[in-house]
């Protein structure tokens, strides 16, 4: 007998982001499989960014939006906000909104499991309360490590966040993880996981966005040797400074030049001490930042690249971006910024792909490399499972519970 599933998240399509793809997909895929599946998330106008690409796929969960405010931008003053606004997160005020809908859609739909979806605090706290309350089975996914585990800047608030993390960990009766490395740190910190049910569900790619991506490619292709990162920069464990000194070790050399060589960041912005570095590095020609796409044109413009780009410092070693799988997906070289310890180094080996190097030096023996001679990428023989964001043996997991 199939089972009824309410997921609480405030990372839903259109919401742009991984979360919100993973999310949408983990919701399809149960449906595909006979689940009845409700979301509880926020509503459209809530959203700052959108990507309404998977209108293209279709999916029978049922979509249920409340009212939620985003207090960085109720409090914020010439695009500036003070930090407490952000405790624990900038969606808290959905609790008092997303709580008693969550009551309502509970007596309406009696569901059998609640499934929350981490990061996202206020997510968490939606989730915990309704369980509290109703005494519904709680499944916890956590796609990274609480935030204070890996960021010393989340210090003053680090006895909110442990709580938080407490409380989840005791609530829930099965705990999910996408690194084995991310099972294994909360297996250590909290041992009474050995007593519940855990596994590890990895990202993964769609082949149907992979396959309408390649649709919509231009027939021409940009004659530049052309780098990509997709996604967030940080000062802090996504910083691109070693990639910069190595492109100013390629163009001092002359092996790069303006006419044949571009940096593209996407999806994100320079800080002001990262734009003077560049414009004191000399590499303001060879660099360009562009604003964020949708997941569609994200992956094909991952197909038009040469080298595609994954930065992961010592600080996220036990995470693995779901932006890797759709790359490997498309054959591309990868050029991973990350320890040879790391779990994105370890998941590169498993696809013969170059594990994570760090000096300025290794990053640009390796452009060079790449430019004088592309080899062929060994092509993985992936089976269904490995082709979906969620590999439906969480289905036979959760029927177990």
């Amino acid at each position: 007998m199939f089972k009824n599933l309410l997921v609480i998240s405030t990372e839903y399509p259109p919401k742009l982001g991984p979360g919100a793809c993973r999310n949408f997909f983990l919701c399809k895929d149960f449906t595909d499989n006979g689940w009845n599946v409700d979301v509880l998330t926020v509503k459209e106008n809530s959203l700052s960014s959108v990507d309404y690409s998977f209108n293209y796929f279709n999916s029978n969960a049922k979509v249920h939006r409340t009212a939620a405010r985003d207090s960085t931008k109720i409090f914020s003053i010439l695009g500036k906000y003070p930090k407490f606004v952000e405790i624990p997160d900038r969606w808290l005020s959905w609790l008092f909104t997303a709580i008693p809908k969550g009551l309502r859609l509970i007596k309406k739909s009696r569901p059998d499991i609640i499934y929350v979806s981490y990061p996202n605090y206020t997510s968490l706290l939606v989730a915990i309360c309704l369980h509290k309350l109703t005494k519904i089975k709680l499944v916890l996914e956590l796609r990274d490590p609480f935030r204070y585990r890996y960021d010393g800047q989340n210090v003053p608030y680090h006895y909110l966040y442990r709580w938080i993390e407490k409380k989840a960990i005791q609530s829930a009766s099965y705990v999910i993880t996408t690194t084995e490395e991310c099972l294994m740190l909360y297996k250590q910190c909290f041992p009474e996981l050995h007593n519940k049910k855990t596994a590890c569900f990895k990202n993964g790619f769609i082949i149907d966005a992979h396959t309408l991506a390649r649709s919509q490619l231009p027939k021409t292709r940009n004659k530049k040797f052309t780098l990509l990162h997709s996604g967030s920069l940080y000062v802090i464990g996504r910083n691109p400074l070693p990639l910069l000194e190595a492109i100013q070790l390629l163009k001092s050399d002359g092996t790069i030049t303006n006419q044949s060589f571009e940096l593209i960041f996407r999806g994100c912005s320079p800080w002001s001490t990262l734009t003077q570095t560049i414009n004191q590095m000399g590499l303001e020609s060879l660099i360009t930042f562009k604003e964020s796409i949708d997941y569609i044109e994200s992956i094909g413009e991952i197909y038009q690249c040469d080298l595609a780009i994954i930065i992961q410092e010592e600080i996220f070693n036990n995470q693995i971006p779901s932006k890797l799988y759709d790359i490997i997906k498309t054959k591309k070289p990868i050029l991973a910024l990350s320890p040879s310890s790391s779990a994105l180094s370890k998941e590169l080996i498993k696809f013969d792909r170059q594990e994570g190097v760090q000096s300025p030096q290794e990053i640009a023996l390796l452009i060079t490399t790449q430019m004088l001679n592309e080899p062929k990428m060994k092509d993985q023989n992936l089976t269904h499972s490995d082709r979906s964001i969620i590999n439906m043996n969480l289905a036979n997991f959760l029927r177990d519970l």
